[in-house]
């Protein structure tokens, strides 16, 4: 698969949601900080759900212990957003893809909190 390979519409992306009230609401819910582009970046780094597991995930990024949490999207429904899905593997995971900006903006914080509403926290082995 090559890093501009796109994702189907039918599939599920997920993020690492790191603990803390800068990265999670209270309810819990997903802050839009979340989806900041980090200087350099030109996406959103998120895992192919068919590839990698919320445990394999939660396993390389996350710290349960401090509140981290997986969070689930929807292609389609980010799709709909104006925002566009490409795979982009790594060694350290074959399913990283990115959230890229196509219609939409990354840097509109309307963008952001739609985004933000549309993850919802996946259940991980232990939590």
């Amino acid at each position: 698969m090559s890093a501009n390979d796109t994702l189907l519409d039918d599939e599920t992306v997920l993020r690492h949601i790191p603990g803390g009230t800068t990265w999670q609401a209270p309810g819990p819910r997903i802050t839009s900080k979340n989806f900041e582009l980090r200087a350099g970046e030109s996406g959103i780094s998120v895992s192919r759900a068919g590839i990698t597991s919320p445990d394999a995930l939660m396993a390389r990024l996350g710290d349960p212990a401090k509140g981290s949490r997986i969070a689930s999207g929807s292609v389609a429904e980010v799709r709909a957003l104006g925002l566009e899905v490409i795979a982009d593997p790594k060694d350290y995971d074959q399913g990283h893809a990115l959230i890229c900006p196509a219609v939409a903006d990354l840097q509109d914080q309307i963008v952001r909190r739609q985004l933000a509403k549309l993850f919802q926290f996946t259940a991980v082995a232990g939590n």
